[in-house]
């Protein structure tokens, strides 16, 4: 007889009655029992649980959809299951933690680099450039460049008239999360 047997035979006969047990990664755990006495919630909580809920759907239909697995799968680490990275997946979300706009001068084809991570993938990057007044100049698709870890992001025109002076860098994940970084400068009139 196993250990594990042993436990949930004592478990059985109700010789652990202030115990739960779990099971996490092909072991069985023994835990005490948790105590919900007056217990309320905060509103953070509730949230996390409802998203949590969220994420179990969202890795039940990747399980069952083939290519969307086989892109997790991709991903899983030794012990890990599809399921369970695509929780994470769905709970996190990418991050843009760096950016070089020295490659700006205003002219089509001007290279600006993002960096992006996730805890799975980063699957999209979008520039956004604005000028002083808050307008939308142009906006497109970064391209990933394997060799140096960075999202590339050419310039769609020229701009003349009007300099940049923020930009909104936005990167999405495999399971559809998104985050934004928004990057102001000051410009000077002089020299334009």
């Amino acid at each position: 007889m196993t250990k594990n047997d042993i436990l949930l035979q004592m478990y059985m006969d109700g010789k652990l009655p202030n115990a739960v047990l779990r099971q996490h990664r092909n072991k069985l755990l023994v835990t005490r029992k948790p105590k919900f006495t007056n217990y309320q919630a905060t509103d953070k909580q509730i949230n996390n649980r409802k998203k949590f809920r969220l994420a179990a759907i969202y890795a039940k239909t990747v399980e069952a959809d083939p290519s969307l697995k086989q892109a997790y799968q991709l991903y899983t680490k030794e012990d890990q299951t599809v399921y369970t990275l695509a929780i994470k997946d769905y709970m996190q979300g990418p991050r843009v933690h760096g950016w070089d706009i020295s490659g700006y001068h205003r002219r089509k084809g001007d290279s600006i680099f993002i960096k992006a991570s996730d805890n799975v993938c980063v699957t999209r990057v979008m520039c956004r450039i604005f000028n002083v007044f808050g307008l939308l100049i142009e906006e497109n698709d970064a391209h990933y460049q394997p060799d140096i870890e960075k999202w590339e992001y050419k310039l769609q025109k020229n701009h003349i008239i009007s300099r940049a002076a923020g930009f909104h860098f936005k990167a999405w994940d495999l399971a559809g999360n998104s985050t934004i970084q928004k990057v102001r400068f000051s410009t000077t009139i002089a020299g334009d």
